[in-house]
């Protein structure tokens, strides 16, 4: 009787110790959100992140859509695009 009530304790602790990690986020990595966007007449990805993650550094945002489409031809306008938005 005594093992089974220790063997409850010790789930419901390491239950509670993982919870609030969970709870904040903390854990597997999840995606970034993404944000749809529509190329205009000369946008580059530099504008593009600096219209979809205003007052925030927009280097990241610039990495994470280079590295998510094959942007080696360019931008077209009328070219939709998923904007990942790391971070926010």
């Amino acid at each position: 009787m005594r093992a089974r009530m220790l063997a409850i304790v010790l789930v419901v602790a390491a239950f509670l110790m993982v919870a609030p990690g969970l709870a904040k986020g903390d854990g597997p990595e999840r995606p970034a959100p993404r944000v749809h966007y529509v190329v205009q007449p000369g946008d580059t990805p530099w504008s593009i992140a600096r219209r979809v993650a205003p007052g925030r550094d927009p280097r990241p945002v610039v990495d994470a859509l280079v590295r998510s489409h094959d942007l080696r031809g360019g931008l077209q306008p009328g070219q939709e695009l998923a904007v990942p938005v790391p971070g926010r």
